[in-house]
């Protein structure tokens, strides 16, 4: 019988996963793109980037060996939170694949990531904890240039993702400390 509740990574994991995604043709959604290849730039040891047009389900298994995944993409900003300041505009979800608003119709979207986890939980048993960073976009035609808007709210994500990365790091050295001294 397959559990409702997620099981989180296990400890023996050793990577963090960042999944940018989004189409890099169309201005404003290549931002999870751009957003990974930067991260992937700073060249950190255990931290894989990938990038991608969308979720597909060959990464299901790329997250089984993450003691943490982070999915970056843009969500359309409704020009009625077009004055509130850059910084509030990103936003960062703590994921599984058991979350209340993951409904059926999200098994169809592919750039939802709860679709990904709860394929990952049914096929292998076990999820990462798991971080999904919405930066704001304004303009999605066809083009390669990235608004204001966007360009910094990735720098903001940027922040938000390094620190991720940094906490779940202190975590996992502690916990191996701790084990060490077992």
């Amino acid at each position: 019988t397959i559990s409702n509740k997620p099981t989180v990574a296990a400890k023996h994991r050793t990577s963090v996963v960042v999944i940018g995604y989004g189409n890099d043709m169309r201005c404003d959604d290549a931002v999870g793109i751009h957003t990974a290849q930067t991260i992937a730039e700073w060249n950190l040891p255990d931290v894989q980037v990938i990038t991608v047009q969308q979720l597909t389900p060959e990464l299901a298994e790329r997250l089984t060996q993450a003691r943490l995944a982070i999915f970056i993409d843009a969500y359309q900003l409704p020009d009625k939170l077009a004055n509130l300041r850059e910084e509030t505009l990103v936003h960062t979800h703590m994921l599984t694949p058991d979350d209340p608003s993951y409904t059926p119709s999200s098994l169809e979207h592919t750039g939802d990531p709860r679709y990904l986890l709860a394929l990952t939980q049914a096929i292998y048993g076990c999820v990462p904890p798991a971080y999904w960073v919405m930066i704001p976009a304004r303009h999605v035609d066809f083009g390669q240039d990235m608004s204001s808007l966007t360009r910094n709210g990735m720098v903001t994500a940027l922040q938000l993702i390094y620190n991720l990365i940094v906490t779940t790091r202190r975590y996992n050295d502690n916990d191996n400390d701790d084990n060490s001294t077992n």
